[in-house]
């Protein structure tokens, strides 16, 4: 594989609509138009239900712009599907930043995540960096 075409990955810091800290993250976007996210918070949970790592898809919307959509499933107590739209820049040195709107779906079968956005949670920011292999040895 072509160390060009590595897809970028990046370690990020959440904040909620309030500019408290909520959590950190890391997210993958792949070659392949799919995005991988696991964050910080997941073992304690939102609401107090821990939850899954999210996965999705992007699509760029300009350069160095691109919208994103994830789903992941919450743990019981309180089994649910949420939905995350993002939001994704990255500037000219490999910053990332943007906003995740995160919804939550109540219950599992028959819930339709697309269908409606759910109960909005939060709408949080995040900036972050890129992750870089170490360098070369010389």
């Amino acid at each position: 594989m072509s160390p060009n075409a590595r897809p970028p990955t990046f370690l990020t810091s959440i904040r909620n609509s309030a500019g408290t800290f909520a959590s950190r993250s890391i997210v993958t976007l792949r070659g392949d138009g799919t995005v991988v996210a696991v964050d910080s918070l997941q073992y304690r949970g939102v609401q107090k239900s821990g939850f899954s790592t999210q996965r999705g898809t992007f699509r760029c919307t300009g350069a160095r712009t691109a919208v994103a959509r994830s789903l992941n499933f919450s743990f019981p107590p309180q089994p649910a599907i949420a939905r995350s739209d993002w939001t994704l820049s990255i500037d000219a040195a490999g910053k990332i930043s943007g906003t995740i709107t995160l919804y939550l779906h109540e219950g599992l079968e028959g819930v339709d995540p697309f269908a409606k956005p759910g109960k909005l949670i939060d709408i949080f920011r995040f900036t972050g960096v890129r992750v870089e292999p170490p360098p070369e040895k010389k």
